[in-house]
């Protein structure tokens, strides 16, 4: 009976232990790292969500070959990029996520009717009002609003677009494997963010910008063009740009301290600007302080304890 319950026992931990070592094999065995892991899971998640709920989706199954398009691709550019040794294919395999991430954030705004019907702006705006007592962006706006501020507070925003990957190519180019950590947590938070957008579809108050800032400065108009062009309903809780903000923050005072205190200030505007510009819910601003606390955190507990055991650390 106990070498009966002793087999049983030790059964049990193997099995635990295939299944826990399951995505670091994996990892091994096709020479995938961190990223790469984070890319195919989001596009297979997000793939069986389409599947579930194809009857909300007329498309349904040119979401699904975009998905498949995607995976596809990908593990072309890394199988290519270990068979071929040359240099431009070789940093399309470490960046291509970073290429997607745009691509994805579309996607998310289109597919945020896929699990609920409407927008749940009634909702974010009220609590907004219940704990303020006021509309902020409007109050801000009322009482602060001018050209120099108004362009500032925009410039801020639009360095969202530039400051984590100026901080990836630091790392890059200076050959630090801090890289890898870095862009595993900016994309988990991106697929997070991005999730969430799809499962929870909040609009934003952007149209309250409609009569504001017709100053129309340089970076004011910037921003309403990329809104116009690339933006979607949909995609405003939690905020991706405090929660990537937040995140680059974090890793820059971890690996990169002299442009930690550089982007401070900034993303201290940024933080400020997706409320004063009706980009978001002060709500949206706190969800992504806390997406982007708990994907550091998290994010550097399974590349501690797991990816650094699975692909070796070195930029070509």
């Amino acid at each position: 009976m106990d070498k009966l319950r002793l087999v049983r026992d030790t059964s049990k931990v193997i099995i635990r232990e295939r299944i826990f070592t399951l995505p670091g094999r994996i990892m091994n065995n096709l020479d995938l790292n961190p990223n790469d892991v984070a890319f195919f899971a989001y596009l297979s998640v997000v793939g069986v969500l389409i599947l579930v709920f194809r009857s909300h989706l007329p498309l349904w199954p040119y979401y699904l070959m975009a998905q498949t398009a995607l995976i596809v691709t990908a593990f072309l550019v890394i199988r290519t990029s270990q068979m071929v040794s040359w240099l431009p294919l070789t940093i399309l395999r470490q960046w291509y996520p970073v290429l997607s991430f745009t691509f994805l954030y579309m996607q998310a705004g289109i597919l945020n009717q896929m699990v609920f019907s409407g927008y749940w702006d009634d909702f974010f705006a009220r609590a907004d009002l219940w704990i303020f007592g006021v509309e902020p962006g409007i109050w801000m706006f009322d009482n602060f609003s001018n050209s120099w501020l108004n362009e500032l507070l925009h410039a801020c925003y639009f360095s969202y677009y530039i400051i984590p990957v100026t901080l990836g190519l630091i790392l890059y180019w200076q050959r630090d494997t801090g890289f890898y950590r870095a862009m595993f947590g900016f994309s988990v938070t991106f697929y997070i963010c991005y999730f969430m957008y799809i499962l929870i579809p909040v609009a934003g108050p952007i149209h309250l910008r409609e009569g504001r800032f017709v100053d129309n400065t340089f970076f004011v108009h910037i921003m309403d063009q990329i809104y116009a062009s690339v933006e979607k309903p949909g995609a405003a809780f939690p905020s991706s740009h405090v929660a990537i903000a937040v995140i680059t923050l974090m890793y820059a005072w971890r690996l990169r301290r002299n442009f930690f205190w550089i982007v401070l200030p900034i993303i201290l505007g940024l933080i400020l600007s997706t409320v004063y510009g009706f980009y978001h819910y002060t709500i949206d601003v706190f969800a992504g302080i806390v997406v982007a606390v708990v994907s550091y955190y998290i994010c550097n507990w399974i590349y501690d304890r797991y990816a650094v055991k699975y692909f070796t650390e070195e930029i070509p």
